[in-house]
């Protein structure tokens, strides 16, 4: 928080405008176009309600861009390493197992039904699988994508598409006694192995040919592929132990490299040396990683909840996330990024903000010293019509009132309508725009921006205060 001009910090409306904001912004120096819209989204209006949500799958495509699904349809993504995590509303509504993407635009989700997007997720598209409903995807670029899940019949089956997903071809059918699927690791269009139940399949040739090999351990949880001979693979003893195994030779013969008293959920690699893997016992969630592909450490232990799914970027970035899957859910998300120190990111995630025709902005002020800047922007491809009215100590007082040009923003300075420690406004468009306020004081030394909102409420709730005075 800063402190130096104290005169409108110890007033109340300076409180209440920095908990209206999900992000207070200490600056030095700049200037009010500092305060612009990042990457396609405005500053988040709401923090996102994770309650009784639990993150199954994370999937990376670069250190700032990834993407993570969970359940009743929850899909989040960040553009900017995790320093926020943005909901992405793609009207599903079933539990989604997993996700993998392929580029800032490219990605798929499934946990029965598979959508894409090719936009980046403004929009997701079913595509038809002849009725298997998935829940485990690996993807090798934005044509080709692998799939594991099971049909009507019961049997498992596995799936391939080399065209984006618009056709999906079955690549093998199989019946096992126990009935549930781990997942599929997919090297590259010909390579590819898969996990259910007590077999791993894999094939070299693009799915046409398979060879079986019996799992290891107690319960089939995880495995992640290298290439055609090296492979890990998880097993669990319901929440009580976790082990790892090594195959050095397509999988015809594994060794264990470690075994915890927690269960293991999911393990993925960057090269044969350095892999991680996490899970968790209801209670403490843990990450394991190996430096030398043999030996395995503990790197991170959390009473957040348990680790469900692991990505790695490479040698020094990687993401996990997961929850409580039965008591109080609640999705976490760890990100780490020099391959040894862990963040949590499980506060990060966000409503994204949506344009409206009407903001109100509860906080300014222009007098000695103080400057107040009103942002707007028109994300639509029309003209918007745009007006302003400040509302002061001294009543109302008309401000600026303009034609913002389609996919534009501008900054208005409430100096130039009103001097005063009290300003709040109304804006009003006659298309849906974004606003935000910036602030700044004592010559730019010391500022904070808040996006505004979009209606007046009879409750509010504020978090945080401070109340300081001087020695």
């Amino acid at each position: 928080m800063v402190k130096s001009d104290l005169r409108p910090i110890i007033t109340p409306v300076f409180v209440v405008l920095v908990i209206l904001s999900i992000c207070g912004i200490s600056v030095v120096g700049g200037k009010p176009v500092d305060a612009s819209p990042v990457s396609g989204h405005s500053h988040n209006a709401d923090a996102y309600n994770i309650d009784g949500k639990v993150l199954n799958s994370v999937s990376a495509v670069s250190e700032n861009i990834a993407w993570a699904v969970g359940d009743s349809g929850m899909i989040i993504k960040t553009t900017n390493g995790g320093n926020s995590w943005i909901v992405q509303d793609a009207g599903i509504e079933s539990d989604l197992k997993c996700v993998a993407a392929t580029s800032a635009a490219i990605a798929w989700v499934a946990g029965g039904p598979v959508y894409k997007t090719t936009d980046g997720g403004l929009t997701w598209n079913g595509q038809d699988t002849g009725g298997v409903q998935v829940s485990s995807i690996s993807a090798v670029d934005e044509n080709t994508a692998w799939a594991l899940g099971s049909d009507a019949s019961p049997a498992f089956v596995a799936l391939k598409t080399t065209d984006g997903g618009s056709t999906w071809a079955i690549k093998k059918t199989w019946k096992s006694d126990i009935n549930y699927i781990c997942n599929i690791s997919a090297v590259d269009s010909n390579v590819a192995w898969a996990m259910i139940s007590d077999i791993i399949l894999r094939t070299t040739d693009g799915g046409e040919d398979w060879s079986y090999m019996p799992t290891v351990g107690e319960w089939p949880s995880g495995m992640c592929a290298l290439d055609g001979n090296i492979a890990w693979q998880l097993s669990r003893y319901r929440q009580v132990k976790g082990s790892i195994f090594k195959t050095s030779d397509g999988g015809f013969n594994w060794g264990e490299q470690a075994s915890i008293a927690q269960a293991l959920y999911s393990i993925d690699a960057a090269d044969e040396n350095v892999a991680w893997c996490a899970g968790g016992d209801y209670s403490n969630g843990v990450i394991l990683k190996t430096d030398d592909g043999k030996g395995w450490y503990p790197q991170v232990i959390t009473p957040e909840g348990d680790f469900l799914d692991i990505c790695v970027l490479n040698r020094n970035t990687a993401w996990a996330v997961g929850g409580v899957p039965f008591t109080a859910p609640k999705a976490v998300i760890y990100k780490t990024s020099d391959g040894q120190n862990w963040v949590s990111q499980s506060g990060n995630i966000y409503e994204p903000v949506v344009p409206s025709q009407t903001w109100y902005l509860t906080e300014g002020c222009t007098d000695e010293g103080f400057e107040t800047w009103v942002l707007v922007q028109n994300p639509n491809g029309d003209a918007a019509n745009m007006e302003m009215t400040l509302m002061t100590d001294r009543g109302p007082v008309w401000g600026p009132h303009d034609t913002i040009p389609a996919n534009a923003r501008r900054s208005y300075y409430m100096g130039d309508h009103v001097s005063s420690f009290d300003v709040s406004l109304e804006i009003r468009s006659d298309q849906p725009v974004i606003c935000e306020r910036a602030m700044y004081w004592n010559d730019r030394i010391g500022g904070h921006d808040s996006i505004g909102v979009t209606a007046p409420a009879t409750t509010w709730y504020l978090a945080e205060g401070l109340f300081y005075l001087p020695s």
